[in-house]
């Protein structure tokens, strides 16, 4: 009985030892055949720093889908994205203003230029068939207005947009299978539409494995710091820069079994530079994947 006993015991603690080891790569897997339903929401409130300062406070939700098709003749994927609707409103020292992209006849002209542009609009993206990205593909919707010629700076402005958007899908992931308790860092450079290259420092941790509407998520806290690429000497001149004592810092819940981020929340301070004056501002995001369903038959 005592050697039936330590024997138990031993594979016990062998067997947690195995669960605390265990390593979970944390990368999205697209579905073929599938259409992603995602709604993001946007709250930005900024102050400008002068004498006559004002506040400005913005609330965007946006409603993207993203559907997955497989290449012909090919294991690359094909992430077809489509922004479908836009809701905002826009507060000015006690000022309120509204716009819904579903009602486009009664809207604000301010507001149907400043958030209406992206409805509607397109692009793709490409991955293999270990969900790596690749490359980004039919990017002329972005860049096109009804009877408008696309120039070359329009394109070059739709990729470093549809790359951010990418970008913005990944934010806060490892690079790298990780377990439980295990940190990980990123450097890298986005390119942000308007603003240039910018440096961004990521630091990542996996907390916990929860159970979330039935399903295992694995629960990820983040922070990140931003800068500026001053030093570089090949770096295109720009109007508006983001300054280096930027940051962010958010939590995701990865889905362990759609493997996808099915929350991100996540807060971002930034202070953006434009010739004479610095513009704080405050910037917080809440990402959720509203329906996971079949894509429709054409």
């Amino acid at each position: 009985m005592t050697h039936t006993f330590i024997l138990s015991a031993i594979l016990l603690a062998a067997a947690s030892v195995h669960a605390q080891e265990e390593k979970y790569l944390l990368r999205p897997r697209w579905q073929p055949g599938k259409l992603y339903r995602q709604e993001t929401s946007t709250d930005t409130s900024t102050r400008k720093k002068s004498e006559n300062a004002q506040s400005h406070t913005i609330r965007v939700v946006q409603t993207t889908e993203l559907g997955v098709k497989q290449k012909k003749g090919s294991s690359d994927k094909l992430v077809d994205v489509r922004f479908t609707q836009v809701k905002g409103e826009f507060a000015d020292n006690g000022k309120t203003l509204t716009f819904d992209s579903s009602n486009p006849n009664e809207q604000n002209p301010m507001l149907q230029e400043a958030l209406g542009g992206t409805v509607g609009k397109t692009f793709t993206l490409i991955y293999d068939g270990r969900d790596r990205f690749r490359d980004i593909a039919n990017i002329t919707s972005l860049a096109a207005e009804p009877g408008a010629v696309v120039g070359l700076s329009a394109i070059a402005d739709s990729r470093d947009f549809a790359s951010l958007f990418r970008k913005s899908l990944e934010m806060g992931l490892p690079p790298v299978p990780v377990g439980l308790g295990d940190t990980w860092s990123a450097d890298e450079t986005i390119i942000f539409p308007k603003v240039g290259e910018v440096r961004v420092q990521m630091n990542g941790r996996l907390q916990s494995i929860e159970t979330r509407e039935g399903r295992k998520h694995a629960k990820i806290a983040f922070e990140g710091k931003f800068g500026n690429t001053a030093g570089r000497a090949d770096k295109p001149a720009s109007l508006v820069e983001i300054s280096n004592d930027s940051s962010m810092a958010g939590i995701l819940l990865f889905d362990l079994e759609r493997y996808t981020v099915s929350f991100g929340a996540y807060t971002t301070s930034l202070k953006l530079q434009t010739p004479g004056e610095t513009i704080p501002f405050e910037q917080k995001v809440t990402s959720r994947i509203v329906s996971i369903e079949d894509l429709p038959r054409k």
